[in-house]
Formats: structure tokens, sequence, C-alpha cells
């Protein structure tokens, strides 16, 4: 790998910042980075393509997550924010009367579902609790698979609009992609993973 502050082409298991680490690439593959023509944006975007590939493999212990394992921790996360939306409901009705029950539900549901789901994806944890039993999380689609933002998961909450409108289409997405992408995975940059 090369990028800017680097004297040299470097192997990748050698680059601390880049987790987890390929196997080392064989002598001959390595080029220095001042051959004519090769610019540092061309190679920075031809070591992303590559290495992705190698990272994401399941030889360095990456496995994205089935259809059938994140369709059933949605069904966990949908069950329990109808509960917490009816009870947090309830509460607000009991001390006003006077507001419009359907309005209010539609209102509390909106907002509990996108605090719960991006903020349980933007924790330490990386999942909702629907995920986390199992097994699974949300990262960056980057090499690092990093922790994501809470900008970035309500993107990929908000995201799920468009899957849902799509016929579902987008949500079906995730069994054929190659890296197990919903629609909504894809517009956020993200994957869902096994957690190691």
């Amino acid at each position: 790998v090369w990028t800017d502050g680097m004297d040299d082409w470097t192997p990748v298991s050698e680059v601390e910042d880049l987790r987890p680490s390929p196997p080392p690439l064989p002598d001959d593959e390595q080029t220095p980075p001042s051959q004519e023509g090769d610019t540092p944006t061309n190679r920075d975007a031809t070591l992303s393509a590559e290495s992705t590939d190698r990272v994401g493999s399941k030889t360095v212990g990456i496995t994205y997550a089935g259809f059938g394992s994140r369709l059933v921790a949605y069904g966990i996360d949908i069950l329990i924010t109808v509960v917490v939306s009816v009870i947090l409901g309830a509460v607000v009705l009991s001390a006003d009367s006077s507001a419009d029950p359907d309005l209010l539900t539609r209102g509390i549901g909106f907002l509990v579902t996108w605090f719960y789901f991006a903020g349980f994806e933007s924790s330490k944890r990386q999942a909702t609790p629907g995920k986390q039993l199992m097994g699974l999380k949300v990262t960056d689609a980057s090499m690092g698979y990093d922790r994501i933002g809470f900008r970035k998961a309500s993107g990929r909450h908000f995201g799920k609009i468009i899957s849902g409108a799509l016929l579902l289409l987008g949500f079906i997405m995730a069994a054929f992609t190659e890296r197990k992408q919903a629609l909504h995975d894809k517009m956020a940059g993200c994957l869902v993973i096994k957690a190691s």
C-alpha cells in the first residue's frame, strides 16, 4: 500500500492501521510509487478495490451476515420498538388526553425506531439487541471495518424507507449481493458482519 506521507510502497501486513491484516504480498507484486503516469489518486482507487476483496475474504476471519440471521434480528428489533412505542404512547396520553392518539403514535414510533437503530448501531457494540442476539454487528464498509457514527447510522436507517418502497427488493438484495449488503447498506457505505 501507499498513501501520502509514506516514502515507498509498504506490504499491507506491515501497516498497523489496517485491520485485519491480509497475508503479505509476494515481492514481485510490489511496485515503487515513482512509476510514470501512476498518480496517488489512481493508486489509492486501485488499492481500495483490491484490498477490500482481500480483507473481506474469509481467509482473514470476516464473515458477512446472511439474510436469514439479519431477518430474525430485524424481527426482534421491531418487536422491541413496538413495545417501547406503545408504552411511551400510553404514558403521554395519560398525561395529556387531548393529544391526537394517531398522530402521537406515529410521532413516537418514528422517534423510537430512529434513535433505537441509529443509537445502538453507532454504539460500542455496533449492534441493536436483535443483532447482538444473532451475533451480528454493523460496520463501515471500508477496510478497517470501523464503528459507524450516529450520522451514518441514521442514513442507513432512513435508507430502509427506500429499500422497503421498492417492494422490499432493497432488503432482499442482502441475500444476493457479494458482501450481503441490502440497498440501504450500500447507500450508507455499511456492512453487517458476524461479530468476532
